[in-house]
């Protein structure tokens, strides 16, 4: 009987996994939504990695700084690009928790912010992912603030008019960004802002939206996202932690 029993378990399981498949999106382990080697990178404390992004180093000024969870490498860009792009809203939670984690962890380097900015995606990414991720994203680093006390509106302060970014080159990325990303609404109370976004490569975008916005009077104290391009690699032991500000 428990033989059996077994036997429709695992059929269960089998018939499942051709109706809805499940694998985790790091490694493809099955029947899991995602394994404890590919989740275990997403619960570090966030770091500066703005050095792997040459488009906000900018001659005369400061880089802006970004925080970021992870390197945007090996499984954890496969996480995230099945998330993004590859239809795993049962991943929704997993990065929402990440981000807010993430913010807690950094509420006492951003306690000065009143605003939270979403960086737009283009229209065409919206319908096709079904939702708004940097918007979730800033909603859930809002919260994780307000969990450390720190009250802040998230405001949809840009709009992206541009084409998608992702097969652009890096020249070709900061035209896009210039001609995309727009002011949109009106600023309101919004002084001192922190931009979100769901990763950072060149740092195009998160430079112009920069410049958009102080543009406006916004002061923009840094950026928080989930994973960031490495640094390049130099002589010894390449690192992706950065160190704090």
């Amino acid at each position: 009987m428990m033989g059996t029993a077994r036997w429709l378990c695992s059929a269960a399981r089998a018939v499942a996994r051709v109706v809805v498949p499940v694998a985790c999106p790091g490694c493809g382990l099955e029947d899991v939504l995602w394994c404890d080697e590919c989740a275990a990178p997403w619960w570090a404390e966030p770091c500066r990695s703005e050095s792997g992004a040459g488009r906000l180093d900018v001659l005369g000024r400061l880089p802006l700084p970004v925080w970021s969870i992870a390197p945007l490498e090996g499984s954890n860009h496969r996480m995230i690009a099945a998330w993004k792009d590859g239809k795993r809203r049962d991943l929704d939670p997993f990065f929402l928790d990440a981000a807010r984690r993430a913010a807690e962890a950094l509420a006492p380097t951003l306690a000065v912010a009143d605003t939270v900015v979403p960086i737009p995606p283009h229209r065409r990414s919206i319908r096709a992912r079904g939702r708004d991720l940097t918007k979730a994203l800033a909603v859930a680093v809002g919260e994780g603030l307000a969990a450390r006390g720190i009250e802040v509106s998230v405001e949809r302060l840009l709009e992206n008019r541009g084409v998608e970014s992702r097969a652009l080159a890096d020249r070709e990325r900061w035209t896009n960004a210039n001609r995309g990303i727009r002011g949109r609404g009106s600023v309101r109370n919004a002084s001192v802002a922190i931009l979100v976004d769901d990763v950072v490569t060149t740092g195009a975008s998160l430079a112009r939206s920069s410049e958009i916005l102080e543009e406006r009077g916004i002061a923009v104290v840094g950026a928080v996202t989930l994973a960031a391009t490495p640094p390049p690699r130099r002589s010894g032991p390449p690192s992706f932690r950065l160190g704090s500000p």
